[in-house]
């Protein structure tokens, strides 16, 4: 657990085995990749080991994740390792800005006031004083892109960059969006169940919460990253379940609610709607070829969408079928579009498939027309 990393760590710094901490510390942030504390206290190690980049590379990672969080007291802690790096790589200026920013939430702290001291002296005996390089927040743009990545994947806030040299926190906060938490899902069934996933990593099992009625369901649990509750519910769901044989199943990567239906067959939508319920027929539903689905409003049957794209076409022969292609591109999400190229690449033209679990798992082989043998090219 990231917990017990972050402990032996502190046990190496004491020892000044700072290395080693950085190491461990590394290894936290791979499990909780927006911890605020793990940032500083990597940024504290590498500032002890000399390794000053570094170390203000993590201090700004802190005070950006301290704005979108609002943690006050972690942001006035993070600008303070940022005024010691910065003061170690020569830039008086921009260390005096940042301990100066570290004094608006930070009082009668002995270590602060210490720097504050040492670094207006050194201002005091500076010929020329440019002015200061750096802003209260770093810019998105300007942190790693393994972080950038971590945070627009789970979403934490939405920001209009705005390039000005001299942003204010005020004017920043006012582009900075905080967004429900979203985790990504997806579903599928088979005439007796329903199976919705989750992909949630490290969720601890007995913090869940399920709630299971006979047109909705409901589960909450504390995100691992933020500890903040994160609730997905279903207020509608298309047809009754069964709710004594429905489960809930917790993996290290993942959630699977298995959703038992009381009445055979396939639904064309995962939540009801007026339309949708008066036209649904069991006895028909099975002949309807569904995939996996990331939508709420229903798996997609890629059999009806290509008979309506075909009739619809004007062109004919290749150009018509190459449009068909495009069509369903264009208008397929994420899995679907990585299923229909991998399977169209790897064999060699002849087969196309929209169903991603089933080809992601394996390489797609090459499917002659029927009476020919597909041969090895040679150069």
């Amino acid at each position: 657990m990231s917990e017990d990393l972050a402990k032996q760590a502190q046990i190496y710094s004491e020892t000044k085995e700072y290395q080693r901490a950085i190491n461990l510390l590394t290894e936290a942030l791979h499990e909780a990749p927006i911890s605020i504390d793990y940032y500083i206290e990597r940024s504290t190690a590498y500032q002890r080991n000399k390794q000053y980049n570094e170390a203000l590379k993590d201090a700004e990672a802190a005070i950006y994740l301290s704005y979108i969080k609002k943690e006050n007291e972690k942001k006035g802690l993070a600008q303070i390792n940022r005024g010691i790096a910065l003061f170690y790589l020569g830039r008086i200026v921009d260390s005096f800005y940042a301990f100066k920013k570290a004094k608006e939430t930070i009082s009668n702290d002995a270590v602060l006031d210490s720097w504050f001291l040492k670094t207006e002296m050194a201002l005091e005996k500076m010929k020329d004083q440019k002015e200061t390089t750096v802003k209260e927040i770093p810019d998105f743009l300007e942190l790693e892109p393994s972080l950038q990545a971590e945070i627009a994947k789970i979403k934490c806030v939405t920001l209009d960059y705005k390039d000005e040299p001299n942003m204010s926190a005020e004017s920043l906060q006012e582009n900075i969006k905080p967004l429900i938490h979203t985790i990504r899902h997806e579903w599928y069934q088979t005439d007796q169940a329903v199976i919705i996933i989750l992909y949630v990593k490290s969720v601890n099992k007995d913090t869940c919460k399920t709630e299971f009625k006979k047109k909705s369901i409901s589960i909450s649990f504390p995100l691992p990253t933020t500890q903040e509750n994160y609730t997905f519910e279903l207020s509608e769901l298309f047809d009754e379940i069964d709710v004594m044989l429905s489960t809930v199943t917790v993996f290290s990567s993942k959630i699977e609610l298995q959703l038992r239906k009381r009445s055979l067959g396939k639904w064309p939508t995962l939540e009801t709607t007026a339309s949708n319920t008066q036209t649904f027929n069991n006895k028909d539903s099975t002949k309807i070829n569904i995939y996996p689905s990331s939508s709420k409003h229903g798996s997609k049957d890629w059999d009806l969408i290509a008979k309506n794209m075909v009739t619809d076409n004007q062109e004919t022969g290749d150009a018509a079928l190459n449009k068909l292609f495009q069509d369903i591109y264009a208008n397929a999400d994420d899995d679907t579009k990585r299923a229909m190229m991998k399977s169209y690449i790897e064999s060699n033209g002849t087969a196309l498939s929209t169903n991603w679990k089933e080809v992601g798992v394996k390489k797609v082989p090459i499917q002659p027309p029927t009476g020919m043998e597909a041969k090895p090219w040679y150069n």
